[in-house]
């Protein structure tokens, strides 16, 4: 059986650095230590993270003392402010594209723009950007919904940094449509790009994909959704233990490929278990 992993599998940059910022606060400070939130959408990390004594919480009410850790995919304007109020110690591994995002959101929505966000309404980072534009901006994952949208102010529109690119460039594209005028920032992350493109074209070459991530991360089931367009034998998960061998012939073509919260040590307990004799 022949495996191919993807270039560009695993930690992206802003998840690396997020990580990288955590271990150091976790060296720097003393206990209590907290991200708010999961760091990233892997218990893997998230389990070692406990190990070192920084802990996740989901209510920073209820953090008196210590620090907080944003993690990559950010937060709104209100919870810094808030961190601030309490005379917590900030530790910021917002990912620096997520970071560009929220700028320009809160620079239009200032300037009078209303800001349409291309992405999904639940995800952390899409609710951490609207939070820079008063929670007012429209959010937006679908064509059909993007023809009905109006504005009585000019339209500024941003993408959800892990968002599949056809998405941004059709609902982007049917806004521009009633609203010519609307000023439109590309922001999906270059790396993100580029790990959607070779794992769709591995796809296209292999008889099976594997996409490794948590089951609760966005990139890594786009990742499996795209993949899932050229073969219908696609598995998503989160290890090595996750794999049943037996569904693989000795003549497959097996691509691999991991969502950008998936360890390099994740990756290589699942090629091992067919370069391991």
């Amino acid at each position: 059986m022949k495996v191919i992993l993807a270039k560009s599998a695993g930690f992206c940059f802003g998840v690396d650095r997020a990580v990288n910022k955590a271990m150091d606060a976790a060296k720097a400070y003393g206990s209590p230590i907290y991200t708010y939130g999961e760091l990233i959408h892997n218990r893997t990390v998230v389990e070692e993270l406990e190990n070192m004594g920084v802990f996740v919480t989901d209510d920073i009410d209820s953090v008196s003392e210590g620090t907080i850790i944003i993690r990559s995919h950010g937060v709104g304007k209100d919870v810094f402010e808030k961190i601030s109020e309490k005379g917590l110690t900030l530790v910021d591994a917002t990912c620096p594209k997520v970071k560009s995002v929220q700028n320009k959101v809160e620079k239009y929505h200032n300037m009078g723009y209303n800001i349409v966000i291309v992405g999904d309404c639940t995800h952390p980072e899409v609710i951490g950007v609207n939070g820079w534009c008063e929670n007012s901006a429209s959010i937006i994952d679908d064509p059909v919904k993007a023809k009905m949208y109006t504005s009585e102010k000019p339209v500024c529109i941003v993408a959800q940094t892990t968002i599949i690119k056809d998405m941004f460039d059709e609902v982007s594209s049917e806004i521009l449509k009633n609203y010519p005028d609307s000023i439109v920032f590309n922001t999906i992350c270059l790396a993100t790009r580029d790990r959607q493109s070779e794992a769709e074209e591995l796809a296209k070459v292999c008889d099976a994909m594997i996409v490794i991530g948590g089951k609760n991360s966005s990139n890594t089931k786009k990742l499996a959704d795209l993949c899932s367009i050229h073969t219908d034998r696609v598995y998503l998960i989160e290890s090595a233990d996750d794999i049943n061998k037996e569904v693989f012939c000795d003549d497959d073509t097996v691509g691999i490929t991991a969502g950008a919260s998936t360890p390099s040590q994740v990756i290589s307990e699942v090629l091992g278990l067919w370069t391991t004799q």
